[in-house]
């Protein structure tokens, strides 16, 4: 009965310990600040200063970040360098503009996914980044590691886009951190604490008879 009790209580000190760590939806919401529209990529997307946007990211800091190439190798950046301290991201939504004439970046060795931010030791700053290298974002932050960021903190950064000449638009943005949520714990992870707590309530009546 002890035994059973105590692994009962180790997967869920696993499962909610691990869900204190767990990846986290972060959206950012905020307005166009300037904008540079060499190719048009900007304009065709009826875009104009001051206009609201809206980003959502998946960041999860326990896990390595990776960088993806157009012929789908996938690099993974060192956990922590000198100067930057790398983690694992993933650009869910928000893009407002496109490439043009299939932009610029198009070898095999190009880069298809960014799925990393940094904090930055020199800056004490943090950044996240997502995209292809004919289409990316980078938002950061100023004296604030990522995992500092509260609802209310404020990033700044840029969309940028590549036309088929090396030329691109872009625009910045200010922007405020206005919701985090935490990815919920997995169903089937529910289902297993269940199931040893319905073996634990099994195991006792059959004892006490």
């Amino acid at each position: 009965m002890k035994k059973l009790l105590g692994l009962v209580l180790a997967c869920s000190l696993y499962f909610f310990g691990s869900a204190q760590s767990a990846p986290v939806y972060y959206t950012f919401e905020g307005h166009i600040t300037n904008i540079r529209d060499d190719v048009g990529a900007v304009a065709s997307a009826g875009l104009s200063v001051n206009d609201n946007v809206a980003y959502t990211f998946l960041i999860d800091t326990d896990r390595l970040g990776t960088l993806t190439r157009n012929d789908g190798s996938v690099s993974v950046l060192p956990d922590t360098t000198p100067d930057y301290d790398y983690f694992y991201v993933d650009f869910i939504s928000g893009s407002e503009i496109n490439p043009v004439d299939g932009g610029s970046f198009n070898e095999p060795f190009s880069t298809a996914e960014r799925n990393y931010g940094a904090d930055m030791f020199s800056t004490a700053s943090g950044m996240i980044t997502g995209g292809s290298q004919n289409n990316y974002v980078m938002f950061y932050s100023h004296d604030q590691y990522v995992n500092d960021w509260v609802i209310g903190s404020n990033l700044y950064g840029f969309e940028m886009a590549m036309g088929s000449n090396f030329q691109s638009s872009s625009y910045n943005v200010d922007l405020s951190l206005t919701s985090m949520n935490p990815v919920p714990i997995p169903a089937a992870a529910w289902l297993f604490i269940s199931g040893l707590l319905g073996l634990l309530g099994f195991n006792y009546r059959k004892n006490k008879e």
